[in-house]
């Protein structure tokens, strides 16, 4: 009888030991979604990367990119947890956690960021033979924007603004992923397109190496306007030889990229992300240049909503505060 209870108790204990075990495993294997961008764009890539390195590192964890309408619609995405980490601007950011700019009134989402990443440049794109060569000449032609709720779109529309030009100038206003435009470029369906993208953008590079395309230039007292009314965005410029004919640097508005998830989201499971991204700079970079600009200090630079508590955490064992 003795014997029969020992092995009762036996038999729970290891019962218990291995449900605890199957409900760690369980706990364990998370599987996690990160909004990138449009197909040709750098977000998509960089997420991309990103996921192949938490799936590689992080025990138990699935991470799958995903191409998305871009930063805007991202913003949306998290706010509303149909995805779970994402790439975005720093104004997008901003006013989806304080509301107003392009959202509408009332709108607001609890987001936090892990970090802050590359730079994506405002690329204005057309065949030399359009005739185009500044963003004023985009009047009265066939242009695509970027699709709705994207960063292309929303920065490229807002630049134009203050420079005084409307999309209602122009001859048609196409609402393109970066892929399509360029096509349609090459088509001859199309004038001109935008394309906000790290350098270099895959879907300009891919039309500069078989078109003879002009990268429209914005002049620095243009650029020196448009930040003043959008502090968030900086002049910049992209550099002779990133893409095939270009003849020197030409002046563009750049926007940096801020990771981020959803308030709710666990601080372990944040903290792990974080960490991991930032250790694995060299193999993101491999995958695309931009992935070099994931690394501390720059990482825990110029980010305008609330940092999220595990992400906090790995910047404070790192002595950033």
């Amino acid at each position: 009888m003795r014997a029969m209870k020992t092995f009762i108790r036996f038999a729970v204990v290891v019962i218990v030991i291995s449900a605890m075990t199957i409900s760690s495993a369980h706990a364990a294997k998370k599987f996690v979604t990160i909004a990138g961008g449009a197909s040709g764009g750098t977000y998509i890539v960089v997420a991309t990367g990103m996921a192949k390195i938490l799936s590689k590192y992080i025990p138990g964890m699935r991470a799958n990119a995903e191409v998305t309408g871009g930063g805007f619609g991202n913003t949306r995405l998290i706010g509303t947890k149909r995805a779970d980490f994402g790439l975005t601007t720093p104004d997008a950011a901003y006013f989806a956690v304080k509301g107003g700019g392009r959202f509408k009134p009332g709108e607001k989402y609890k987001l936090r960021a892990l970090m802050s990443g590359h730079a994506s440049i405002q690329h204005f794109v057309t065949l030399r033979k359009s005739g185009i060569k500044s963003v004023y000449d985009y009047k009265g032609k066939r242009i695509s924007i970027g699709q709705p709720g994207s960063s292309t779109a929303a920065m490229g529309v807002a630049m134009l603004e203050v420079l005084g030009i409307s999309t209602k100038q122009f001859a048609r206003t196409d609402h393109l992923t970066q892929t399509e435009a360029v096509a349609a470029l090459k088509d001859g369906t199309v004038d001109g397109t935008i394309q906000l993208a790290g350098i270099p953008g895959g879907a300009v590079k891919d039309i500069t190496s078989t078109h003879d395309v002009r990268l429209v230039p914005i002049s620095m007292a243009d650029m020196k306007k448009i930040s003043k009314l959008h502090p968030y965005w900086s002049p910049s410029s992209i550099p002779k030889g990133t893409y095939g004919g270009m003849k020197g640097d030409v002046g563009a508005m750049a926007s940096a990229t801020i990771i981020i998830t959803h308030a709710d989201m666990d601080n372990a499971t944040v903290y792990a992300v974080t960490k991991t991204v930032l250790e694995h700079t060299d193999e993101l970079a491999a995958i695309h240049r931009a992935g070099s600009k994931y690394k501390l200090p720059g990482s825990a630079e110029s980010i305008p909503i609330p940092v999220h508590p595990g992400a906090a955490r790995y910047f404070k064992e790192k002595g950033i505060k």
